[in-house]
């Protein structure tokens, strides 16, 4: 994984003096009301609220990248995979727009160790139950 920030970030410290660090990715992330939950005849407001998301969890190895083509081979990476599309100058360390930027930022490459992750979805309701408008 790659990452990069601003300079400034007080993340910096940590992340020089650890082996390890951990990646929370937190989405689809929905709360839902105790009378979407309630039980196929069990009244509305009986039912339990809960939350339904996905959680990501990586254990990763640090590696901080200070050198100006390192950050610029992270960006290239980066844009790469969020605007894959193009219609954008290359990343070049001697060339506007990003040469001039990369004094500001400071790269990482994350070794992902392990995952651990957890996905809450569905309570498995009928269609009808599911179907059916509350009563609130």
């Amino acid at each position: 994984m790659l990452l990069h920030a601003a300079r400034p970030n007080p993340v910096w410290p940590h992340l020089e003096a650890t082996a390890e660090v951990r990646l929370v990715v937190i989405g689809d992330y929905a709360y839902v009301p105790g009378y979407w939950r309630a039980g196929a005849g069990v009244p509305d407001e009986d039912g339990v609220p809960t939350s339904y998301y996905a959680a990501v969890q990586f254990v990763c190895r640090p590696t901080v990248v200070d050198d100006a083509q390192g950050k610029a081979e992270i960006l290239t990476a980066q844009l790469a995979d969020m605007q894959p599309e193009g219609c954008h100058r290359p990343v070049a360390v001697d060339a506007a727009p990003y040469g001039r930027m990369l004094a500001n930022i400071r790269g990482v490459r994350l070794a992902v160790l392990r995952v651990d992750a957890k996905f809450k979805y569905d309570d498995h309701k009928p269609v009808e139950h599911r179907a059916a408008s509350p009563t609130v």
